[in-house]
């Protein structure tokens, strides 16, 4: 899937295959399946939305030092439908490591 071998994969049925994605597989990518050596190729067969940051809170005007340990807020979409591990960035900087997933808009 877009030049990325799966992480895992697993056969459903005759029709049907699973692929478990590699961390940073990039979106509108192709797709391509090679049973018994034979390929079969599907351009932008996959793809998906980038997360998108639109606001965090507490906002900068509230930040005051480095020592750490303060608890923002990051909103937006796209940050998936369950907790995958997810980790917010902050002037380079991970946060807690996975950031703590609240919802496919949100995230501590």
């Amino acid at each position: 899937v877009g030049g990325s071998a799966c992480a895992a994969t697993a056969w459903v049925s005759e029709t049907s295959i699973t692929c478990a994605l590699a961390p940073g597989t990039g979106a509108a990518g192709a797709v391509v399946v090679t049973v018994a050596g034979n390929r079969s190729t599907v351009q932008g067969g996959f793809s998906y939305d980038l997360p998108t940051v639109d606001a965090v809170s507490p906002g900068n005007d509230t930040l005051h030092g480095t020592a750490g340990g303060l608890l923002v807020t990051v909103s937006g979409s796209g940050f998936g439908t369950f907790d995958d591990g997810q980790v917010a960035v902050v002037d380079g900087l991970d946060c807690a490591s996975p950031s703590p997933w609240v919802s496919d808009s949100s995230m501590l």
